[in-house]
This record gives C-alpha cells, structure tokens and sequence, in this order.
C-alpha cells in the first residue's frame, strides 16, 4: 500500500498492510538536501525537494506543506526574522486595522506574495509524490489568522474590547481562509491541517470559544472543500474537543501527548481519526529502542481502533534529531503490522 492509502485506510476504519505513521518533517526536509532554511522557506522548488527526500527517505505516509506559518503575515505586511535551526517568526506586525486588511484579502493574488510559496510548494510536491503519501497542507483558522497580522497582543485586545473590529477582521479572515483552503486543495493537498490555537483552554476562554469561535469556525470550514485535521499547537486539545467535534468537514485530530486517547475517543465518538501523541521536538533525547517502547504502547492502547495514525506531536522534529530515530517510528509500524498480519 502507498503511504496516501494508508491514510485514507484510517479515515474509513479499514484495515491497512502496516498502521499510517505521520511524523511533522517539513523542517527536516532542508537537512535531508542540505538547504539554508532562508532559502528552504522562500523558494519551492527547494522546498518540494526537501519533501521528497523525506518520503524517499522516511517512508513518510503523509508529506506536509510548508510549517511556516508565520510566513503568512508577510501577505499583510509583516516583517519576518530567519533562523538558522527554526523556521522564521514574525518579527514586526504588517495591518494595523480591520479596514486595511479588507483591502488586502480583497486585492489578494495568490500568485504575488507569500502565498505563492504555500501553493507553489504544494503543486510541486504533489508532481513529484504521484499520490504515494498524503499531503497535508498546514495553514490556519479565521481564528488564528489575526495575530500573524496585528501581533498577539493586538489580537487579544481586540477581542476583549473592540466587538466591531473584531466581527470587521474576522469576516476578512473568513474570506482570505476559504480561498486560501481551496487553494490548497487545488494546488494537490489531501487534507487540510490546522493548528487552532484560539480554542485552547489556556488562551481563551470556552464562553469565548462557544459564542464567537465556533460559529465563525463552523462558517469557514462548510465551505471548504475537502477534509480538515485539527492540530492541538502545543497544548492539550482535550478539553475543547466537545464544541469542536461537530465542525464540519473535521475528519481527524492531532492530540498533544498530554492528551488521553482513551477521553478523546469517549467525546468524539467512533468515526473521527485521531494522531498522535509522540512528542515530537524532544524526539532527538531519546534512543531508538525508547521510541519503538512507547509506540509499542500507544498501539497498545489503540489496537482495536480503526481510526487511528501514530503521529508525532507538537512543532517540527528538530534538525539535531538522528535518522535512526524517525526511523523507529516507521519500524514500529511495520512490525506492528507484521505481527497483527495487517500484511498478509
């Protein structure tokens, strides 16, 4: 089977040759080809590159596009720092108020600013994966969107204090992410993936979440045109999985290894894939052996669920991380299949 049936195995509870394994490599991918990350996240081509040497390498079941968020700012103005060993950040907020990002989302060109690279890099890893994984195309929210544009600070303000604004910038957002997920589709992504932090526990409130996230949330994503994952960015997802699982087209969730498989599957019910919960930044201080031992014990835990995928958690596995160890994560699986004669 191609990592890309796998995949789609999982989404529809049948029974695959070996468990989808996704692991978060879309920085790896400069290490694999040897790439400054300045260049690595502003020219597709390399990108694309990158991304293939992970499949080709990894065995990877699912490809994701760009996990440089920030870059998305850079649509609206912002300014971005790059690192040597991360990708970049926002450095300076582009937009100051909603009137002005109107104007962008309205004048939007795909093919004229950051998100050209986006959708650049998922046509060309589409060209050269021939639908042998699934790609997964990492974008954000309506609700998650702001910040990369006013800053973190001005987004929360304006959510607190400033109803009119905020009800003015999310209609924008609205727009700019459903053309923006389409597009994704468009260019060859599978699946749209969407790290939501603005329904986290931790950051807003759930009043906030049930009132003005979720109807906003539930608006965009009816609209978009194919399958959506929810990732967890860093924090537990648990507690909000509730106001969450009835969003439609959400066919997945990516858990943070805080997260009880066990609670997640009692909310969201049978039929939804979860992935997880390997910790995936601290992946390199662990040797071979202590990965394939705590993946062992995830499927453990999941060997009578159909709907799931081993996944590594959080941000990016870091560059200073050993091959062997992205490894284990694939021969685990394999083993696993091998033992349950999910191959034969």
């Amino acid at each position: 089977m191609t990592g890309l049936e796998r995949v789609l195995a999982a989404l529809q509870g049948d029974v695959p040759d070996r468990p989808a394994v996704s692991m978060t490599l879309s920085l790896y991918g400069a290490k694999m080809i040897g790439c400054p990350l300045k260049e690595y996240y502003t020219q597709a081509r390399f990108y694309a590159e990158g991304q293939q040497a992970i499949k080709e390498t990894f065995d990877a079941d699912i490809l994701f596009t760009p996990f440089t968020l920030a870059s998305i700012g850079e649509a609206f103005g912002s300014h971005l720092k790059y690192f040597d060993h991360h990708p970049p950040n926002v450095a300076l907020p582009g937009c100051g108020t909603a009137e002005e990002i109107a104007r962008l989302v309205n004048n939007h060109d795909f093919q004229e600013n950051s998100m050209h690279y986006h959708m650049e890099s998922t046509r060309q890893m589409a060209k050269c994966n021939n639908n042998r994984a699934a790609i997964g195309g990492v974008f954000l929210s309506p609700v998650d969107l702001p910040p990369l544009i006013v800053g973190m600070e001005g987004w929360l303000n304006t959510l607190l204090f400033e109803e009119k604004e905020m009800q003015l910038i999310l209609e924008s957002m609205t727009q700019f992410f459903v053309a923006s997920a389409n597009a994704f589709f468009q260019a060859g992504a599978h699946l749209l993936v969407l790290p939501l932090a603005f329904c986290n526990p931790n950051i807003v409130t759930r009043s906030m979440v049930e009132k003005t996230m979720v109807p906003v949330l539930k608006e965009a994503f009816e609209q978009v045109k194919g399958p959506i994952v929810l990732h967890h960015v860093g924090l537990p997802l648990s507690p909000f999985l509730e106001p969450l699982k009835s969003l439609p087209n959400v066919v997945g969730y990516a858990l943070d290894p805080a997260d009880s498989f066990i609670k997640a599957r009692q909310t969201l019910g049978q039929s939804p894939v979860m992935l997880g919960n390997i910790d995936g930044p601290t992946l390199y201080r662990h040797s071979p052996e202590e990965i394939m031992k705590r993946c062992r014990r995830i499927y453990e835990n999941r060997k009578d669920d159909r709907h799931f995928i081993l996944g590594t958690s959080g941000a990016d596995i870091p560059l200073q991380t050993p091959e062997e160890n992205i490894h284990a994560l694939v021969k685990s699986g394999v083993s696993i299949g091998t033992e349950r004669g999910y191959d034969q």
